[in-house]
């Protein structure tokens, strides 16, 4: 792994995330590795050393509320919660050992799902964008 080839961890806390999309875990791997790029290619600089890191958390409803509520006062689900490992604006010099953990994503099956069918789009297209 590099900084430019992040390595992605997919914890599946929901399993009917399966039942919706075959190889989930997989394909939220390379939707994040293609977000990532993205984010580097229009406007960021990405280091020559260093590894990077992100984790991804596919969940339900009542989990995202759950964070919702406790980190931004909101008592009701969202389709996506995003937390940067580090919160600040000042450069960060990544050394050739160093890991730099990017942070979390949570997205939720329910709330997802829902938003998906009011869009006419199917799931995948829904929680592709997330990432990015």
């Amino acid at each position: 792994m590099s900084f430019k080839n992040p390595s992605v961890i997919v914890v599946l806390e929901e399993n009917l995330w399966e039942d919706k999309i075959s190889d989930v875990s997989q394909k939220a791997e390379l939707i994040l590795k293609d977000a990532w790029k993205f984010a580097f290619e229009n406007g960021g600089e990405i280091p020559e050393k260093g590894t990077a890191e992100i984790s991804v958390f596919l969940i339900n409803d009542a989990r995202i509320k759950e964070l919702n509520k406790e980190y931004r006062g909101i008592d009701k689900p969202t389709n996506v919660l995003s937390f940067p490992a580090l919160d600040t604006d000042e450069e960060i010099k990544i050394t050739d050992d160093m890991t730099y953990l990017a942070g979390d994503i949570l997205v939720s099956l329910e709330t997802s799902e829902k938003e998906a069918m009011e869009e006419g789009k199917s799931l995948m297209q829904k929680v592709q964008p997330a990432a990015g």
